[in-house]
């Protein structure tokens, strides 16, 4: 994957990550009963702050332009509850790419790296939700070893969230086989 470097994303890149999430959504939307992300005024405040906390990692391609981005968090009380903050986990969150830019198998190279910063941290566990409503990326998830860990409601919002965990170490293993097919 030469030609691409995967490092934190700066504040002045938030136009182009934020373009990329809606080109992201739409490609999303074409596959599933609706767009991943609703909300986007609420979604792009998250993206921005995640690029102020130093939780956002872009991936950028020619000319220092981003085709990926994944925000990782130590916690999501926000989704997870209580469980969300038990320590034992990091958290992935808005993972996307730009179909028409991103590298192959750009997605396992993405949960790779929120799989090594997991073991790094000493967490035992990445976890993920999405819509219920969003199948195919709740089996894409499931073919990298993520298991349901129940449902839960998103805070203010009708929606409902699918919970996904996997031990770190293992999605590390699935993520370097992926490579190899």
């Amino acid at each position: 994957m030469s030609g691409f470097e995967l490092r934190l994303a700066a504040l002045e890149e938030f136009e182009a990550l934020r373009h990329m999430l809606d080109v992201a959504n739409e490609y999303a939307a074409a596959r599933s009963p609706e767009p991943q992300w609703m909300l986007m005024d609420r979604v792009y405040a998250q993206l921005r702050k995640g690029i102020e906390a130093n939780q956002c990692y872009v991936m950028t391609g020619e000319d220092n332009v981003p085709v990926a981005s994944v925000t990782i968090t130590e916690a999501d009380l926000y989704t997870w509850g209580d469980m969300g903050n038990d320590g034992r986990a990091l958290y992935f969150h808005k993972l996307m790419k730009d179909p028409s830019l991103a590298p192959p198998k750009v997605t396992p190279r993405l949960l790779k790296f929120v799989a090594q910063q997991a073991i790094a941290s000493g967490k035992e566990f990445v976890r993920a939700d999405t819509k219920t409503n969003q199948e195919n990326l709740i089996a894409y998830y499931k073919k990298f070893g993520m298991v349901e860990q129940g449902e839960r409601p998103y805070v203010k919002s009708s929606y409902r969230a699918v919970l996904l965990q996997i031990p770190a170490r293992q999605l590390l293993t699935n993520c370097e086989a992926a490579f190899s097919t």
